[in-house]
Formats: C-alpha cells, structure tokens, sequence
C-alpha cells in the first residue's frame, strides 16, 4: 500500500540474517521541519498521519476496502428484503493493512511486508455463505431468476450490475473516488510527476544511502520488499522470516527520516489538484 514507483530489483551488500528479531521501529511524534535549509526542508511527520494520502482520498467516507464493502453488503441486503428476498450479508472482517504512519510501524515490527510472515487475512464467514445457499437452493427455478434479477439484473459476478438492481444501487450509494474511471486516470499521471519531482528523488537518494548505512544496497524504495520477496521464494528457512523483519524495520526508520516528509507533502499537493478538477469528490 505504500506509494512506490516501478523500479529495479535491488540487491544486498549484506545477505547475512539477523538471529533474533528486531526490536519494534519507533514511530515518530513529530518531525520537525528545518526551515532554513530552503526548498529541502522536511514538512512534519505524525504518528497519526495517513500512510498514503492519496489511498485516503480514493477512499473518500470509507476507511478501507472492506468498510465500503460491509457498506454495500447492507445496503444489498436491505434493498433485497425490501423486494421480498433474503439476502444474507456477507461482511468482511476489518481492513488489516495499516492506514497510519504508527500503525504501519507496529505492522512492519510484526510482519514486515507480509511475505514470509503470516498477518492476519479478514475473510468471509463460511457458515454465512452455507445459510445464504440454503435458502437459494429452496427457491424454484423461477423464483432464483427474479432473486438474480432483483439482485444484479441476471448478469452474474464477473459484469457490472444492470441500473435498477440492488447491487448497483447500493454502488451508487457507496461510490467512491477510486470507482471514478476518469480521476484514475488523471491520477496516473499524476503520480508519474510524483516520482520524477526533484524533491522526491533527493529523498529517495537520501533513503537510500540510510538503508546502505544499515548493510543494505537498495537504490530504490520497492527493491527492499522485491528483495526479500525474492529470497522468500527462494529459501524456505525460517531465517528469512528474520531477515524480512529486519530489512523492513530498516525501510521503516529510513522512510521515516528521510521519505516519508516529502512524499505525505507531495501526494497532498496531489490530492489538491485532484480535488480542484473533481470537485464533487472534495469537501463539503
């Protein structure tokens, strides 16, 4: 979920794995802008600022995937109660990924990037789904075709629902920057001058001398997790579980000091000139 560029596989200057895990990353209170050092000087970081503030703006009133897809389960299952059917919603647990600066810290203290390490994967509720089969299994034929066509217009999963069914009223009903075709693609563009501004490169750069500071040779920000996905891959020992812990606490403390401070700055000042453009999407 962190904002990264498309980049090179990186490699190690050191591959030796740490025996015991690393102690959790601290994450900061604030950092404090040098505002004498000019168009270099860090803005301040929080505990409690988004990981991403562009993922934040995609998800407008929803604070994750899984809120907006509770969101929809309900309104779904209100709307087909309302027609006569039942419709047994199927929630998915709580977001997982870390939204905070803070909570991104404990979450790579415990599981890294999640590679080799098992977090925890919200998933539906099989005895949910089972009841929800009963009750399709005792409709007639008839009957099941105007449930799927109360439900989603007939189109089945893989289409989007036809106006006027339940699905696609509760999607209107939920809908969000990241479901805008348009913003999407204007963000993409977006987000290319992200990564070819000077003062993200500067930064970048800045990461990566931290992160070879600390015996790790990475030139870009996603070549750390690319790293240790590849030797995840490659070696089964429970050392690499190790090795993972270690590197992202590295890439956490570096993004920290020296990533973090610009890159929030710069998606902010995306999130303006996306919300001048799609003004519907911004504040009331």
């Amino acid at each position: 979920m962190i904002l990264v560029a498309a980049c090179r596989p990186g490699s190690l200057r050191s591959t030796s794995s740490p025996t015991t895990s690393p102690p959790p990353p601290r994450p900061p209170t604030t950092t404090t802008a040098d505002t004498s050092v000019g168009p270099t000087a860090k803005p301040d970081v929080a505990a409690d600022d988004p990981v991403s503030p562009i993922l934040d703006f995609l998800g407008g009133p929803w604070t994750g995937p899984n809120a907006q897809l509770a969101a929809r389960e309900r309104i779904v299952s209100d709307c087909m109660g309302a027609r006569g059917w039942t419709y047994i919603p199927d929630f998915p647990g709580p977001d997982s990924e870390p939204t905070t600066i803070a909570a991104l810290g404990a979450f790579r203290a415990e599981y890294g990037y999640g590679l080799s390490t098992r977090p925890p994967e919200p998933g539906s509720s099989r005895s949910l789904v089972a009841e929800q089969e009963r009750y399709l299994s005792s409709l007639t034929n008839d009957e099941l075709r105007a449930y799927r066509e109360d439900l989603d217009g007939g189109v089945g999963e893989d289409a989007p629902p036809r106006p006027g069914s339940c699905r696609e009223l509760a999607a209107r009903a939920t809908a969000a920057p990241i479901d805008d075709p348009a913003l999407l693609q204007a963000l993409a563009t977006e987000r290319a001058e992200v990564f070819a501004d000077p003062r993200y490169l500067e930064a970048e750069r800045a990461w990566a001398s931290c992160m070879a500071d600390r015996g790790y040779d990475f030139e870009r920000p996603a070549d750390a997790p690319e790293a240790v996905e590849a030797r995840s891959l490659a070696d089964s020992d429970p050392s690499v579980t190790a090795f993972e812990l270690a590197v992202a606490l590295a890439d956490y403390e570096c993004s920290i000091e020296h990533l973090f401070p610009i890159r929030l700055e710069l998606e902010r000042e995306v999130v303006r000139r996306l919300t001048e453009r799609f003004p519907h999407y911004g504040p009331p």
